[in-house]
Parts: structure tokens; C-alpha cells; sequence
């Protein structure tokens, strides 16, 4: 699609995704600390699969002091029924430590600072701040990035220059509504495999179909 019907699919998407609920994250959380470490066990695994798990350890670990301070094992033990448990388990603990030392316990309102985090990659930071601190960053995951090619809004599938692309064509006061919005679309609706087509409402701007 040529970038002269860019404006049109974005207003199309903004009416059509300002018209529904918008769930920041399914991740299921009570404060700062729970929502940075639920949002880095989430890569690439279920959210769903997340929230079994992080009862336990929040149960055990009620803060960025406590998990900075927790056994490697005891931490490997609890979420070991997630993707890459043995790589979280100590990324959680580094973060835990570097947030607790260095910012107090505190998440910092900074995305440069949070990305700086060994452990804390963009999608993470862009999606927590947005949540914690209404930061206008979009959060490239996996859905974002699977829509945003089925849409014709990006020709590429590098998540860092979709962010940029997408900062580029949405107003700015829309780009942390941008990942909940394809998330749950992409999670419901607009599957990676059998997307329920049928039940489309954005048909007329889709590349799949």
C-alpha cells in the first residue's frame, strides 16, 4: 500500500480501537515492583502462564529488596514452569538489585535510565512506563509488530524501527494506547494462525485477507 493511504488507516484505527475498552496489560499486578517483574517474565510466554506463577513469587518476594536479596534456586524453583526460567531467574534479581541499590526501589520515570537495566529491554520499558507514568512509548511485541504488517503501516518485521515507524504515522497523544489496543486484537481476533477474519472489524484495511 502506498504511504498516501497511511493517514486514512490511521484515523480508521484510532476511531475503530477508541471505541472499545482498553486493557493496558493482562498481566495481573498490584504495584510498581510486581508489574516491571511480571512484564520481563512475560517475554515470550502466555500471560496467562505469567499469573500462575507470580502469586507465588510475589508471596514469597514482596519487593525489589527482598527478590535482590532471594536465592537463586528458591527464585529458579518458583518460575521454572515459564519459557527460559534458568535466564529470568537471575535477569529478575539483577533488576530487583540494580532498582533497590540505585533507585531506591523506586522504577524510574526515565526510559533511558530503565533501558540502561541489563535485563530491561525496550518493549519492557516502553510498556511499564506507559502503564506506571503515562510515558508516551509504544511497546513492540509480537502482536504489535504481526498487525502492524497486516495493516500496511510497516514493511518491516526489526520491532525498533516498527516503534519508530509507528511514532512517526500516530499522534503522540496515541502511542501508548497503541500496544494494548493490537495486543488484544492480536491475542482475541486478528491471530497469528486461523484469525478470525468473520469477525473483523477493520477487513477493509487489512493486507492478510
Amino acid at each position: 500500500m502506498d504511504d498516501g493511504t497511511l493517514p486514512a488507516k490511521v484515523s480508521r484505527l484510532i476511531s475503530f480501537f477508541n471505541s472499545r475498552e482498553v486493557i493496558n496489560t493482562e498481566l495481573k499486578y498490584k504495584d510498581q515492583y510486581e508489574l516491571l517483574i511480571a512484564v520481563i517474565l512475560s517475554a515470550q510466554c502466555l500471560d496467562s502462564r505469567v499469573n500462575i506463577v507470580t502469586p507465588c513469587l510475589f508471596a514469597s518476594y514482596h519487593n525489589f529488596h527482598e527478590l535482590a536479596h532471594a536465592p537463586f534456586e528458591d527464585v529458579l524453583r518458583i518460575i521454572r514452569s515459564i519459557s527460559y526460567p534458568e535466564e529470568k531467574a537471575r535477569r529478575i534479581i539483577h533488576v530487583a538489585k540494580v532498582i533497590d541499590d540505585e533507585f531506591s526501589g523506586v522504577v524510574p520515570n526515565d526510559f533511558n535510565r530503565l533501558i540502561q537495566i541489563k535485563g530491561i529491554g525496550r518493549k519492557t520499558a516502553n510498556l511499564v512506563l506507559a502503564i506506571l507514568y503515562d510515558y508516551p512509548g509504544i511497546a513492540v511485541d509480537t502482536h504489535v509488530a504481526r498487525l502492524s504488517q497486516r495493516f500496511g503501516l510497516v514493511s518491516t518485521k526489526d520491532p525498533e524501527k516498527i516503534e519508530k515507524t509507528l511514532q512517526a504515522i500516530f499522534p503522540r497523544e496515541y502511542h501508548n494506547k497503541i500496544n494494548p489496543w493490537f495486543v488484544i486484537y492480536g491475542r482475541y481476533t486478528c491471530k497469528s494462525k486461523c484469525p478470525l477474519c468473520s469477525k473483523c472489524g477493520l477487513k477493509d484495511i487489512c493486507s492478510f485477507i
